[in-house]
């Protein structure tokens, strides 16, 4: 091809390009979108992500759990938190006894009550008003997950103790649907629980049942617990959302008691009572007898309101515990009356820096506590 002919093909093709370019214009059409990102209204509050977002936002140690994802069982809550970093989670007796929990040297075990840690259910207290808790009340299986804050770092919610806050989240009618769960294991532990839920367009509903039992390894260690939880959520409106909370739980299990190593090492079914030496005829178990069971009805509120950059939350819970515990010495009977409310708001901004986020929470809780020892 000569060097005319290239001119005159690149000619042709410039003057059909400035032909077309009016029709093609004509065609192109020019969408300006702006997008303005905010707070968002979830009718099950909060959610996994929202949660994962503000314990990212922590200097300080945390733990996040999600429940469904743990390849073991999720029985007892040595399996939901037994395996986490900085957290020390010990069975008592092996069963659905009361586990020993320990964050940074917290968790001062004094029976019948623990101390040391803020416990949660749903961003509301389980202790009482002096900060005792009866750890066995916490149900792994009808949590979606469950947010540790270690130390310093549970002063949003009003943790002063060395331990921090531990806050077991419930499952909703949002992320739960209806299943069905059984497990054996050896020493005839049994395990059964059924959970259903549904949700509508702004509203749900979960409810769960379950039941453990276990004949225990040691002689006199049978334990069992039974739990019903249930909760209800609806959006009142475009900004405000509501759910209530219902749990009922009751938790029964023998104390084998200690012994002397000589006894454990030779069996460590034993139990005082098994020999004919002194300290068997003195601690005979099977004669005292020692057994603790607790009960707990509580029925708790949360409500949101979305009002510009500024994020409300308004709780309140009742909660009555009756506890028996009896050891080979003595016996307790606690009653007990627990009322309190919370109220947080977070205000998103740019008031000392481009992105600040600013939290103001208040807690109260009292407690009537009757307590008779034999």
């Amino acid at each position: 091809m000569s060097k005319y002919s290239t001119l005159s093909y690149l000619t042709s093709c410039l003057i059909l390009a400035g032909l077309a370019s009016p029709a093609l214009a004509n065609e192109i059409k020019v969408d300006e979108r702006i997008e303005v990102q905010g707070r968002k209204m979830q009718q099950a509050f909060p959610t996994f992500e929202e949660t994962a977002a503000e314990l990212k936002q922590i200097a300080g140690g945390t733990n996040l759990i999600e429940l469904s994802k743990l390849p073991a069982r999720q029985a007892t809550l040595q399996d939901a938190l037994g395996f986490e970093p900085g957290i020390i989670m010990q069975s008592f007796f092996g069963g659905n006894d009361q586990p020993r929990l320990n964050i940074r040297g917290s968790g001062v075990q004094s029976n019948p009550v623990n101390r040391g840690v803020m416990l949660l259910q749903d961003g509301l207290p389980l202790n009482q008003a002096d900060g005792s808790f009866v750890i066995g009340f916490l149900d792994p299986k009808s949590a979606d997950m469950v947010a540790v804050y270690r130390g310093a770092n549970g002063l949003r919610y009003g943790a002063t103790t060395l331990g921090g806050a531990v806050n077991m989240i419930s499952k909703n009618g949002t992320n739960s649907p209806t299943s069905m769960r059984l497990e054996y294991g050896n020493n005839d532990r049994v395990g059964a629980s059924v959970q259903t839920g549904d949700q509508g367009q702004d509203w749900d509903y979960f409810i769960s049942a379950g039941k453990d039992s276990y004949d225990g390894y040691r002689h006199q260690s049978e334990s069992s617990r039974t739990n019903l939880n249930a909760n209800f959520g609806i959006d009142l409106s475009e900004n405000i959302s509501n759910r209530t909370y219902i749990n009922w739980s009751d938790n029964y299990f023998d104390i084998p008691f200690v012994v002397p190593k000589a006894i454990a090492l030779a069996d460590p079914k034993l139990i005082l009572g098994d020999g004919n030496a002194p300290l068997d005829k003195m601690f005979n178990i099977y004669n005292r007898k020692p057994f603790r069971d607790s009960q707990m009805k509580r029925l708790a509120n949360k409500t949101r309101i979305l009002q510009g950059a500024a994020l409300h939350e308004f709780g309140v819970f009742y909660q009555q515990v009756d506890d028996t515990f009896t050891d080979p010495l003595k016996h307790a009977v606690t009653d007990s009356t627990d009322i309190g409310f919370e109220y947080s708001v977070s205000v998103d901004g740019d008031y000392i820096s481009r992105e600040d986020q600013l939290l103001l929470s208040l807690s109260a809780t009292n407690s009537e506590m009757n307590r008779d020892f034999f």
